[in-house]
């Protein structure tokens, strides 16, 4: 007898067995019904899409996604024990559109194609990267598997075509990073199904115009000086308020300053710790225009950090809704996007330079990587005095 099929007083019937764990929920021990026919063949031709809608409902209550119908057809076919042969003389039988479907279903199951949807999950286990950026991934990852269905769809004149389209809507450096992404996707693929793929991703997005992040960052523009005092003044939000003025006055990230723990406040320094370079591990002096802030936040602070009450996002940073209200609060006082909240620390980094801060002392007081050779690998580093004088002389009143 074939799979998922049962005989009932001459006539075939489908039938498939709900699992355990998901009787309760569904209500039932197993799925039935009729395939209406005393013949074998055709029971067998017709068991097919009970089945694979069966199948969807299992995975559905078992909390999975909804599946395609291509996805449901190569279950279905996967579990028929039935050689190719014997699988593509009962799809012949099917109306046209089921058919066309079935057997994109058998050249996946005999490893003729690629079904690219159920590869996502298992090549991002595969990575070893930040939830953040896996998210990314996944994202993207759903994108592509949104407009291609098989790898056999996917070529390089269809590519060139779609980034074109989306280059409408997005940006150049995103459409290249989509394109890398899919790229390790695409090399996965060949690594699990021992496949020789082509690359239909590779030098698809036009030449030139793309922007580094270098790039990016240089266009970013310093706050005057004297509008500091304006962005502390005309801020509606005390916690806000309170990280200008430290960004202000220490050249931290916003990051850095979220992060701040009060066993990270010291009596005369700020101790960034766990930052992004082993550079920016630092002790930031404490500026004598924000030693009573720094004391009083501490003194009031309802948790462990500097800034309290500040939300956590998925990923575990501070910054992201705050940053926020500073992007609103900077739109709202005229200044445009190149005005960011990292600008305040090059303003401070301009301050430095007009005081005549020497460039090592501004790199170790920023946590910039110091290339050279001479203080770079040999120095002991500057004292603790020096950066100290450093930092207090950048004012915005003068």
């Amino acid at each position: 007898m074939p799979d998922y099929i049962i005989k009932k007083r001459q006539t075939y019937y489908a039938r498939l067995q709900v699992p355990t764990h998901l009787r309760d929920k569904l209500g039932r021990t197993e799925f039935v019904k009729s395939l209406k026919t005393k013949d074998i063949r055709e029971a067998d031709r017709r068991k097919h899409k009970p089945i694979a809608q069966w199948q969807n409902i299992l995975e559905l209550a078992d909390g999975g996604r909804p599946s395609s119908e291509l996805e449901r057809a190569l279950a279905v076919v996967r579990s028929d024990s039935s050689d190719r042969d014997t699988q593509e003389d009962i799809i012949t039988g099917f109306d046209r559109e089921e058919a066309e479907t079935y057997f994109q279903a058998t050249k996946i199951a005999h490893g003729d194609d690629i079904l690219l949807a159920e590869h996502v999950e298992t090549h991002l286990r595969s990575l070893t990267v930040a939830p953040k950026t896996l998210d990314e991934r996944r994202r993207a990852l759903g994108i592509l598997v949104a407009k291609y269905s098989q790898s056999s769809e996917v070529d390089r004149k269809s590519v060139k075509l779609w980034v074109n389209t989306m280059l409408f809507s997005k940006s150049k450096a995103t459409v290249s990073k989509l394109m890398s992404t899919y790229r390790v996707f695409w090399k996965y693929l060949e690594q699990v199904t021992g496949t020789d793929l082509d690359d239909p991703f590779r030098d698809v997005v036009p030449k030139g115009g793309r922007k580094t992040k270098a790039a990016v960052a240089a266009e970013r523009k310093a706050f005057p000086p004297e509008d500091i005092p304006r962005l502390i003044k005309e801020c509606p939000f005390t916690d806000l308020k309170h990280l200008i003025t430290l960004a202000a006055y220490t050249g931290c990230r916003i990051e850095e300053l979220c992060s701040l723990k009060l066993t990270h406040v010291k009596d005369d320094r700020l101790v960034i710790e766990d930052a992004k370079s082993a550079a920016s591990n630092r002790d930031v002096p404490i500026h004598k225009e924000i030693a009573q802030l720094v004391a009083r936040l501490v003194d009031t602070s309802t948790d462990e950090y500097l800034l309290c009450d500040l939300t956590f996002n998925k990923y575990g940073g501070r910054s992201n809704a705050i940053s926020k209200r500073f992007g609103r609060l900077k739109a709202k006082l005229g200044y445009d996007r190149r005005y960011v909240f990292h600008s305040i620390r090059k303003t401070f980094t301009s301050r430095l330079e007009a005081a005549g801060v020497p460039e090592l002392l501004a790199a170790r007081l920023l946590g910039h990587e110091v290339k050279t050779i001479s203080y770079g690998l040999y120095s002991s580093g500057s004292t603790f005095t020096q950066l100290q004088d450093a930092v207090n002389h950048v004012d915005y009143y003068a």
